[in-house]
C-alpha cells in the first residue's frame, strides 16, 4: 500500500510540474523507477540490473503459480462431509 500511495505522489508531482490535460495517463518510468529506488532505498534493499528470466508482463511467477489457490484440508482437520451410514 506504500506503493500506491508513493506512485499517486508522483504522478501528483507530475501533474504540478507539467499540467496535462483531462483523462488517463501512463506514469513514466522514469517517476515508476524514482519511487522504486525510493522504496529500495528505505527498506537497504539494491536493484538486481539483469534478473535473468523475464515472463511475460514481468510477471515475478508464472500464472500458473497462484497463491490463493485452495488447498486439501489441514492434516487432523475434520471433514465438511456428513458421515455415510
Amino acid at each position: 500500500m506504500d506503493l500506491s500511495f508513493a506512485t499517486q505522489l508522483a504522478a501528483l508531482a507530475r501533474l504540478i510540474e507539467t499540467p496535462q490535460e483531462p483523462g488517463v495517463h501512463r506514469l513514466s518510468e522514469t517517476d515508476e523507477r524514482r519511487v522504486a529506488a525510493a522504496a529500495l532505498a528505505a527498506l537497504h534493499g539494491e536493484v538486481d540490473p539483469s534478473p535473468g528470466t523475464t515472463r511475460a508482463g514481468g510477471a515475478a511467477q508464472p500464472w500458473t503459480v497462484h497463491r490463493y489457490r485452495a488447498r486439501g484440508p489441514e492434516p487432523g482437520a475434520a471433514s465438511a462431509e456428513a458421515p455415510k451410514p
